[in-house]
C-alpha cells in the first residue's frame, strides 16, 4: 500500500511540475535586423609607365612633344574624385638637372568614362569621375609630365619622376 502512494505521489507531483512549467512556458518571436554597409572602392590597375622627350633646345622634358604618356586603368563601385600631385624627381644622380618643384607639372585625362575629365597639378586637382549607368567608374586614365628647366640646359643623365593619382570615394 505504502508502495502504490510513493509510486501515485511521484506520478502526481511529476503532472504537478509539468502542468506548472508547461503553463509558466511563453513563446515570444524576435525580430533580428541585418545591417552592412558597403563602402566604394577603387582600384588602379595595368599601369604602363610613361617616357619623356626632350625638346630641341634641351631645356624641357615632355611626355607629350616626342614622349609618351603613361596610362593606367581605373575601377570603382561607386562614386570618387580624382587627385594628381605633383611630380616628384627620384632617383638624382649627381651631375645631373635637379628640377626645381615648381618647374614640374603633370594632367590626368579620363578616357573611356561616360565624359571626359581633365586634371591638372596646378588645380583643381580633386575633380569627380562620372558615373556609368551602372552607378560605377571603369575607364583608363592618361598621364603627361612636363619638366621645364627655366631655359637652362638639361644635363645628360638618367631622369625618373613620379606622379600619384589618388580615387577618394
Amino acid at each position: 500500500m505504502i508502495h502504490r502512494l510513493v509510486v501515485g505521489s511521484a506520478v502526481m507531483i511529476t503532472s504537478f511540475f509539468t502542468t506548472i512549467f508547461t503553463t509558466n512556458t511563453i513563446a515570444q518571436g524576435s525580430e533580428i535586423v541585418l545591417r552592412t554597409s558597403v563602402s566604394t572602392n577603387c582600384f588602379f590597375f595595368n599601369s604602363l609607365p610613361g617616357e619623356l622627350a626632350v625638346n630641341s633646345g634641351l631645356t624641357v622634358l615632355s611626355s607629350e612633344n616626342g614622349g609618351t604618356p603613361a596610362t593606367v586603368q581605373i575601377d570603382c563601385n561607386g562614386a570618387a574624385n580624382l587627385t594628381i600631385s605633383k611630380p616628384q624627381q627620384t632617383s638624382i644622380i649627381s651631375g645631373t638637372t635637379i628640377f626645381s618643384p615648381s618647374n614640374l607639372s603633370a594632367t590626368a585625362t579620363t578616357n573611356g568614362l561616360s565624359s571626359v575629365v581633365n586634371i591638372s597639378s596646378e588645380g583643381p586637382n580633386n575633380v569627380p569621375l562620372p558615373l556609368d549607368d551602372d552607378g560605377e567608374i571603369k575607364g583608363e586614365i592618361t598621364v603627361n609630365m612636363l619638366a621645364d628647366n627655366g631655359g637652362n640646359q638639361i644635363l645628360p643623365g638618367d631622369y625618373n619622376f613620379t606622379v600619384t593619382l589618388t580615387a577618394t570615394p
